[in-house]
This record gives structure tokens, sequence and C-alpha cells, in this order.
């Protein structure tokens, strides 16, 4: 199966630690939506959902990966995402057909704001899969705020600094 990560799942190393190893396939981007931070979370922060927005790109990775792993992966995402089937254009041109959530209408807020250390595993992510310069500024020039929850955070900036600091097999 084919997987269309885009948010905190972009970088390979996240998402293995979340479901085993997969295989990155390569990069693409989906037309006619625009990421953004602000699907509710358990955590009270933003998380990245896909929202429909006319003539926008959305850039992500896409993972090959088995069914065992996806529902693995339904698992992480959790309450307030739903699985759907989208059709991604490669960076050759070519179109596949991927899974992807997008998070349900109840639960988008425009006024959420990701943690300083979601939005950082989002642009080492981008980072990795060399994204287009304007998008990576972007996801970078995005307002974030420190994760209140301090035990978390010092868990997650571990996570970013792993992920900062790893180089591919």
């Amino acid at each position: 199966m084919l997987y269309f990560a885009y948010g905190s799942n972009l970088h390979p190393l996240r998402l293995s630690e979340r479901i085993g190893a997969c295989k990155q396939v390569r990069s693409g981007l989906l037309r006619g939506h625009r990421l953004r931070f602000h699907k509710v979370s358990v955590d009270d922060s933003g998380k990245c959902n896909l929202a429909a927005d006319g003539d926008a790109v959305a850039y992500g990775a896409i993972y090959r990966m088995t069914a065992e792993q996806l529902k693995v992966l339904d698992e992480f995402e959790g309450e307030g995402y739903e699985r759907v089937t989208v059709e991604v254009i490669q960076i050759d041109g070519s179109a596949r057909t991927c899974q992807t959530y997008f998070a349900d209408a109840g639960y988008v807020d425009d006024n959420q704001v990701p943690y300083d250390w979601y939005k950082e595993l989002v642009v080492l992510g981008a980072r990795h899969c060399r994204f287009p310069e304007h998008y990576q500024l972007e996801l970078q020039s995005h307002p974030a705020v420190p994760d209140p929850h301090l035990d978390r955070a010092e868990k997650n900036w571990k996570r970013v600094e792993r992920l900062r600091t790893w180089t591919p097999p």
C-alpha cells in the first residue's frame, strides 16, 4: 500500500519509529490542498491537516507499507482523522493512488497553533524530502508555541535531535 505523509510523519525515521521499517518511494504533491496546523489535538495544540484550497499545492512523501503498518498508523493518528484515498502527483508527473489522513470537520479550528517541537518535526521532514525552498520557508515561518507540558516537550525535543543527526542507512 502507498501512504502520502505530509506532516510529522514526513521524515522516514519518525515514521519508522511508529510503524517499523518502510520504504520511501519518492516525493509528491496534492493539488488543491494546503498544509494547515489546525487539527485539534488531544494535547491542546494544532496538528497538520490538508485543507481544500483552490490552486494551492501540498507536498508530501510517498511511502510503501503493509496493510498491518497502516492499521498501526491509524492508531497513532487517532480520533479526529479519517483515512482517505487521494491521487498524488509524483515529481516526475505521474499519478499514484495513496492513502492519507484528513481531519474531520469537527476537529478543525483555525485558531490552533502547533507546539514548537511538532512544527520542527514537520520542518525536518520537509528538509529531508528536499521540498521546494519556498515551501520549507513557509513551514519554518509558521507560528508555534512552547509545549507547557515539560516532560512531553523534553521527550519530543530528543526525538527532534535524533532526526537532525540521523543519516540514512
